[in-house]
């Protein structure tokens, strides 16, 4: 199962904890959102069948907050754009080096704590 913890920012409850889903179906929305991130299918498709439940959880979160925060943007257009906050890396270059809890981070820390 993978476990997709929200952001407290954006919990309706204090019991809501965690949304759960079998890997599959998390492997397959995650799939998903690369398209709209504009990554290449065979590399999605690897990308995705190798990496953490975390990682996974992590893609589902920064595609909801970047819709939620910059709904003018298509998705591929932030997540490819080199940010100095990342030392001029693009959040796609971190989730794929494994540091996409740093992008998850980042979006709700700017937006929910008075960083924009």
């Amino acid at each position: 199962m993978l476990g997709i913890e929200p952001p407290d920012a954006v919990r309706d409850a204090p019991d809501e904890d965690m949304l759960t889903m079998p890997r599959p179906a998390g492997q397959k929305w995650a799939s998903q959102i690369l398209q709209q991130w504009h990554v290449p299918d065979l590399k999605a498709a690897a990308f995705v069948s190798t990496i953490s439940s975390d990682d996974l959880s992590n893609i589902i979160v920064i595609h909801q907050f970047v819709q939620v925060l910059l709904p003018n943007l298509h998705p591929a257009d932030y997540i490819h754009t080199e940010i100095s906050a990342f030392e001029e890396r693009s959040p796609w270059q971190l989730v794929q080096s494994g540091e996409s809890s740093r992008v998850r981070k980042y979006l709700p820390y700017h937006a929910f704590g008075g960083g924009w």
